[in-house]
């Protein structure tokens, strides 16, 4: 009944977020689809397909059409807090969970993941806050889906409660302190923030065999990265994973279906594959 009842109070509470997380187009071309996956990081199969199934699509109403993969190698570590605190996505008390995934790709263990994979399959943006601005979400996603110059240029340059690789380029730039107080380079960045996702071997919710790359699959990708224990703390733990699950499905809709309205700027530098392209 507990869980119930903060299920219901997650889903309702996901509802009054949801115009908050509307997407928006910037441009008035024709843009490829956008590619949504997740994967889910659970104790075993089955209950990696439980929490998707009963809890996120069932309880809370998420639709969560896009593909979803399965690392089973989920093992507690501590147990989840529900206030916790971290910088540059590494909890002060120590990972939670540990996941072959998650380690390959050096998450920390944070319970939601999101990053936008380019085409070259180089990571171009991560957040593991909890909200994003998403007019600038967007606008990211929509520069890479454009292929500016043939080159994905993006102009989206930030470091706080998200980051891109821009962000990134621009700060290694600097000049830099002889003597440094603040967090090392190696821990205010994410480790693979501009540079080539590493695969892994996984299965499908089905249970299929299959890897990143192949979901991947050279096209402009949004990954959500996230905890599918039924564990009682991550359970209460959800909300983050969440309301983030609910921004995947409008992704997947605005962006992977081609159903958010074009804007009003045409931009003349655009290089997108012609036969990729949604049209309106």
């Amino acid at each position: 009944m507990k869980k119930m009842l903060l299920l219901t109070f997650l889903f309702i509470f996901i509802i009054r977020i949801t115009y908050a997380q509307s997407v928006e187009r910037y441009s008035s071309n024709p843009i490829p689809r956008l590619n949504v996956v997740a994967l889910a990081l659970a104790e075993n199969m089955a209950t990696a397909k439980k929490n998707v199934e009963e809890n996120f699509r069932g309880n809370m109403k998420m639709e969560m059409k896009y593909p979803i993969l399965v690392d089973s190698t989920y093992k507690k570590l501590k147990e989840q807090k529900t206030f916790d605190i971290s910088f540059f996505g590494k909890s002060t008390s120590g990972k939670k969970f540990y996941s072959y995934a998650d380690s390959v790709l050096a998450l920390n263990a944070n319970l939601f993941n999101i990053i936008v994979v380019d085409r070259q399959k180089k990571v171009r943006a991560i957040s593991q806050a909890l909200m994003v601005d998403i007019e600038q979400f967007c606008h990211l996603i929509e520069e890479l889906l454009l292929n500016l110059d043939g080159k994905e240029i993006i102009d989206i340059a930030v470091e706080k409660g998200w980051s891109t690789d821009l962000a990134k380029e621009n700060y290694d730039k600097k000049p830099k302190a002889l003597i440094n107080l603040g967090p090392s380079d190696e821990d205010r960045w994410y480790t693979y923030l501009g540079k080539k996702i590493p695969d892994l071997k996984l299965k499908t919710l089905d249970g299929a065999d299959t890897t990143l790359y192949g979901a991947v699959n050279g096209k402009v990708t949004v990954l959500f990265v996230f905890a599918a224990s039924v564990e009682p703390d991550v359970l209460q733990n959800i909300a983050g994973t969440a309301m983030t699950a609910k921004l995947m499905d409008n992704l997947y809709h605005g962006f992977g279906l081609g159903e958010v309205e074009p804007g009003s700027e045409f931009v003349k530098n655009a290089a997108t594959d012609s036969t990729e392209l949604i049209r309106k």
